[in-house]
């Protein structure tokens, strides 16, 4: 039973391999920091939050965005552990809302995912905002 998973979070672990070796991860980074120029560290807890929410895994979150996130951090400025954390946090809060997780609440319940979600958007929504808040004491004034 555990073969379908764990072939799941091999190939997020070798997405994520081949994204910061490949120098997909850097290319991705400088343009989403330069194209949001002071505000790219800002977009590290929903990038966290959507990754979170695809894969409804907070390792395959890691495995699959975290390079990226890392990058980012770094061509903003941010010590490495603050850009890991903020994705961390993300991808962790995201994973339990995710879209399959919804879906098999909704099926188990008898109910329309549309239900949930508007059950959630409040916990979605403080996700980003609590981000942001951490984030903001952690930026150099």
């Amino acid at each position: 039973r555990a073969r379908r998973p764990a072939l799941a979070m091999l190939l997020y672990v070798l997405l994520g391999r081949w994204l910061a070796g490949s120098g997909i991860a850097a290319g991705l980074a400088g343009e989403a920091g330069a194209a949001l120029g002071p505000l790219a560290p800002y977009a590290l807890p929903v990038l966290g939050l959507v990754s979170g929410m695809v894969t409804g895994s907070n390792v395959g979150s890691n495995a699959a965005l975290m390079p990226v996130q890392a990058a980012l951090g770094q061509a903003a400025g941010l010590p490495a552990a603050v850009a890991g954390g903020l994705h961390n946090f993300a991808g962790a809060a995201a994973a339990g809302m995710s879209f399959a997780v919804t879906a098999m609440i909704a099926g188990l319940a008898g109910t329309s995912p549309a239900r949930i979600w508007r059950l959630l958007w409040p916990s979605l929504l403080a996700i980003p905002l609590v981000g942001w808040l951490w984030l903001s004491f952690a930026l150099p004034a």
